[in-house]
């Protein structure tokens, strides 16, 4: 009788190992094509950043105050991503340190 218990606890305690395994594989999928996702988000802010920057450095713009604002806003917006890259390189470490350890 104690066989049967435990062959049944064994196959319980397998089957239950397996299904969190899957799941947990599910999970990291998930967070892996988000954070390349994210990757665009981030090239595309970033490129708008730079572009607000230029127009504010305009002589015709220079001074507006919308655009200093929008430029102040956009600057917030970059720190804040900033954080979340530095989060998400816990996660995913940068393009340029996987290259460099695979020479």
């Amino acid at each position: 009788m104690t066989v049967v218990i435990l062959s049944l606890s064994l196959l319980a305690s397998l089957t239950i190992t397996g299904m969190l395994i899957w799941y947990v594989r599910q999970l990291l999928q998930r967070v892996w094509g988000l954070s390349e996702n994210m990757d665009e988000v981030f090239d595309i802010l970033k490129e708008y950043s730079k572009h607000i920057e230029m127009v504010y450095g305009m002589e015709t713009y220079h001074g507006d105050s919308v655009i200093e604002n929008l430029l102040k806003h956009s600057q917030a917006v970059d720190e804040t991503l900033q954080a979340y890259i530095e989060a998400r390189e816990i996660v995913q470490p940068p393009l340029e340190q996987e290259i460099d350890d695979t020479e």
